[in-house]
């Protein structure tokens, strides 16, 4: 289950997001997303930094800004070195992104699959998340894609880097371990070596998450 919430929603007295008063000052309260991660839990944090590199006139702009960013990254970075229990991983887009992920947790095994609603399979993306963390890899965007034409929507993943094919097999291998969750034919597969796409056969099928 994902939880959003405002920064100074009953969230503001924990300690490690406190921590990051000196970037919240600069660049206002970020929403905050917490998920269940096995048996704790992994908190994203996101700031709309306003970045636009649409048109040429902004461009200039946004580059100013992350300029001005990447020095201010390093209040981040001490954030992150005094907290040696978790992994901090950043992205920026229009936004910037900053997951503040648990290194070690107790269980071992993963349930990608919720279940299924009728025409609905839903998907624990941050198990995803868990088992591709355990491997080195990052999830650095995640979307549901509607294909209205077709009737359905699949989940597409895009990695940090480059994922190996023993560790998608392995993946794959324990995704469709969990088919006998669902009555619908959903396929995993690569789109290149960053993304990968996890959509039905049939029309009628919404894989969401």
């Amino acid at each position: 289950m994902i939880h959003l919430r405002k920064f100074n929603e009953n969230f503001y007295q924990d300690e490690l997001v406190y921590s990051l008063a000196y970037f919240n000052d600069k660049y206002g309260d970020p929403m905050i997303q917490t998920q269940k991660y096995s048996n704790s839990e992994m908190t994203t944090l996101t700031w709309d930094i306003g970045l636009d590199l649409s048109t040429f006139e902004d461009a200039g702009k946004s580059l100013e800004k992350l300029q001005e960013l990447a020095v201010d990254m390093d209040h981040i970075l001490t954030v992150r070195d005094r907290y040696k229990d978790y992994n901090f991983y950043t992205s920026i887009t229009s936004r910037l992104k900053l997951k503040i992920i648990p290194k070690e947790v107790a269980a071992t095994d993963y349930s990608f699959i919720i279940g299924q609603d009728w025409r609905e399979v839903k998907l624990n993306i941050s198990e995803i998340e868990r088992f591709f963390n355990t491997k080195g890899v990052t999830i650095a965007n995640s979307t549901i894609e509607d294909n209205e034409g077709w009737d359905r929507s699949s989940v597409e993943i895009t990695f940090n880097k480059p994922i190996t094919n023993d560790i998608f097999n392995e993946f794959r291998g324990l995704f469709e371990d969990e088919y006998e969750k669902i009555d619908r034919n959903i396929n995993v597969r690569q789109r290149g070596s960053i993304t990968i796409a996890i959509d039905p056969e049939e029309e009628k099928t919404y894989v969401t998450y």
